[in-house]
Formats: structure tokens, C-alpha cells, sequence
């Protein structure tokens, strides 16, 4: 068992405080976007003992890769309206891309590796997002609305989500999402805060004038809006179009670097690709309900990746971790006695070995433990 860390990521739609103020650091100045717990290439974690990156790590001890990712968010500005392949889709375009030769740091590079990348988000503090497309009966109303108000454009929504006749495909749709964009863009007289549709404009606006020139930020108008309390959880299913709006999170996904973007964003964006990935579904209900055993929550999401427990310490109690797997302490201080005993600080993650287990917990804060259900029932060592 080890201490993690890693450098934070600096893009530009991250938080210039949150990460800092959770992790107890010192502000940089500059946005601090992402900080990742794993094994990936695009980011490895490095051992705090000995500066060892996993990657070496893994290599000289061969230890097995982790299946999945874990990485804390501090959402300052929406992220890109994006969608993350499934695994066909992934295997098809890596092996493409290796073919063309494109280099794996390329700006225009799709598929960074040959993996899906279902994820699930836990708020820290509230967490704001827009996951999968509306039911007609929450977008129409909103659609009527702006009509009502006079605006047009809107003609390329009328059909989704259950159309898959994309808007993008057409240069009539095209043109559509423009004109609405704009119509966004400048305002819209009449609004209320009293009226979940107008509220649901309302976003729109914000978003069409964070990116102007943007046809995608239309298409927030069709998709469903969330708001996470702090520890609830959302699951993102790989081709899920989706985008973080605000908020500190902590990520939990399948071990993959692959984002097909529609637009808001400055990076490399391929329509195309992205339609081969997306699924037209509506996704009214991406909450994730846990299964509640005395102060732990336990959660598995419908992939074999990843499942995923919270829990709260307060005081020594008996509690089994067989590794591997990743803790991260979220709140508090925590205490993990195995072997070996190591403490962590909010903010923090460690690795608990193959082959290695913690038998006891203390403390008082609250972390997440994540591991791969490599067996049936495998919840149930945390109740050992």
C-alpha cells in the first residue's frame, strides 16, 4: 500500500481555487482542471515514496493494469459538448488512426487508446451537468416556448432526441442550429424565473455567449440538465453525449483517454466520429442509487470495470479492502492499517496492492474505494 499524487492539469475550463481548497495546496493563478489516480500514459500517478510513476511501477513489479481511472474535477467553465466511444467503436478507430499514422499527441487525434470509457461522477460539492438527451415531454414544452417568444430555428431540435437524423447532417440543420445560436446568443425579451422552461433557456443563453459562433450550444436545449447534492452520483454510459457544467467532482471511469467532440470547446472536434459513437437514447435518470450498509454506500454501475463504495469514519472500526484497488479520502483524515498503515488527508489517494489487504480503518472524514468487480458479489468484502 502507497501514496498516490500527480500534477494537476491546466485546462482552461478548470477552477483556479476548488482543486487547491480541497486538496489544502496553494493556489497556482492558473486554472487547475484535472488531477488523475492511475496508470494511464496521458497522465500516470507517481508513487510518493519513491517518485515512481505507476507505469514504471507496473513494470518492474509486474503488477497488472488497472482497469479503470479515478480523477478529481474542478469545473470552472462547461466542458465540451463530447461523447466517450464504446468499445467497438474504439478498437475501429484506434486501429484507424494507427494506420494514418496520426501521432498519439497530435491535437486532431480521436482515439488515444483502444478502450470505451463509461464513467461515473461523485459531486464533492454541488455538481452541475447536462447527461444524454430529454424526453420529448421535458424538451417540447421548451421548444413551444421559444417559438411562443417568436424565435426561430428551431426546427432542427423538433425530431430529437428519437430521430436519429442528426441536425448536423444537413446543411439545412446546420444552418438551423446557427440561426438559433445566434437567437441564444443575443437574448431572449420575455424570460421568467419562475418557469422551468424559461430556466432551461436561460442556461442556453449563458452557454450560447460562453462560445459564440458555436451551432452545438443549441443542442443544450434538448439535453437533460442535472444537479448533484454532494455525494450523488451520475453514470455516463460510453456514447452518452454529455458535459460537465460546474462544480469539484471525483470521476470514477474505465481506463481510457478518448473524447469525440460536437463543440464548445477549442479543441479538435469531428462531427463524424462522433455520430459513429453516439447513442440517440434519452437519458432522464442517470442517477446511480446506492446500496446503503450502515455508514457505506456501495455502488456498481452496469460495467465490469469499475465498482465503487463511499464511507464515512468516525472512530476505529474493522473494515476489509482486498487490493487491488484505489482509496481516495474526500473528506477528513482517514486512516487505512493493513500490513502496513498508511494515513491520508483529504484531497489524497493510495493504491492498495494485488495480493494485499486493509483490515482496519480509523479516523474521522470520509473516503472512496474503487476496484474492479472481478467477482460475482464482490461487494460484499466490505462487509467483512
Amino acid at each position: 500500500m502507497f501514496e498516490i499524487t500527480n500534477t494537476p492539469l491546466g485546462y482552461s475550463w478548470g477552477s483556479k481555487n476548488l482543486m487547491a481548497e480541497f486538496r489544502g495546496t496553494v493556489p497556482t493563478g492558473a486554472p487547475e482542471a484535472e488531477l488523475w489516480f492511475g496508470d494511464h500514459d496521458s497522465s500516470p500517478a507517481v508513487r510518493v515514496d519513491d517518485g515512481r510513476s505507476m507505469v514504471e511501477w507496473q513494470r518492474q513489479s509486474r503488477h497488472p493494469a488497472f482497469p479503470f481511472l479515478v480523477k478529481i474535477l474542478a469545473v470552472e467553465q462547461p466542458l465540451s459538448l463530447q461523447v466517450h466511444p464504446p468499445k467497438s467503436c474504439a478498437e475501429s478507430g484506434f486501429a484507424k488512426e494507427q494506420r494514418e499514422r496520426i501521432p498519439a499527441d497530435a491535437p486532431h487525434r480521436n482515439f488515444k487508446d483502444r478502450n470505451h470509457k463509461p464513467e461515473a461522477m461523485i459531486a464533492i460539492s454541488e455538481f452541475r451537468a447536462y447527461v444524454g438527451f430529454s424526453s420529448a415531454d421535458v424538451y417540447r414544452p421548451i421548444l413551444a416556448r421559444l417559438e411562443q417568444l417568436g424565435v426561430s430555428g428551431i426546427g432542427a431540435l423538433t425530431t430529437l432526441p428519437r430521430d436519429s437524423a442528426w441536425p448536423f447532417h444537413s446543411t439545412e440543420g446546420v444552418a438551423h442550429l446557427t440561426e438559433l445560436s445566434a437567437a441564444l446568443r443575443r437574448g431572449i425579451p420575455g424570460l421568467t424565473d419562475d418557469s422551468t422552461t424559461d430556466r432551461a433557456i436561460a442556461r442556453a443563453i449563458d452557454i450560447a455567449r460562453r462560445f459564440p459562433d458555436d451551432p452545438s450550444t443549441a443542442l443544450t436545449l434538448v439535453l437533460n440538465y442535472c444537479v448533484l447534492a454532494p455525494g450523488e452520483v451520475i453514470f455516463v454510459p460510453a456514447g452518452t453525449i454529455h458535459s460537465y457544467l460546474s462544480g469539484l467532482g471525483l470521476e470514477i471511469m474505465a481506463t481510457s483517454d478518448n473524447v469525440l467532440r460536437a463543440g464548445m470547446t477549442t479543441k479538435h472536434v469531428d462531427v463524424p466520429a462522433l455520430l459513429e459513437a453516439l447513442s440517440m437514447d434519452s437519458t432522464n435518470n442517470p442517477f446511480l442509487d446506492p446500496q446503503t450498509v450502515d455508514h457505506e454506500s456501495l455502488f456498481q454501475p452496469p460495467v465490469e470495470d469499475f465498482g465503487f463504495a463511499i464511507v464515512e469514519v468516525d472512530g476505529p472500526r474493522d473494515y476489509a479492502i482486498d487490493g487491488p484497488a484505489i482509496v481516495v479520502a474526500i473528506d477528513g483524515d482517514v486512516t487505512f492499517a493493513g500490513k502496513h498503515t498508511l494515513s491520508l488527508r483529504r484531497g489524497s489517494a493510495a493504491v492498495i496492492e494485488r495480493g494485499e489487504s486493509v483490515s482496519q480503518v480509523f479516523g474521522n472524514g470520509k473516503f472512496v474505494v474503487v476496484t474492479a468487480p472481478a467477482r460475482r458479489g464482490w461487494l460484499s468484502w466490505l462487509r467483512r
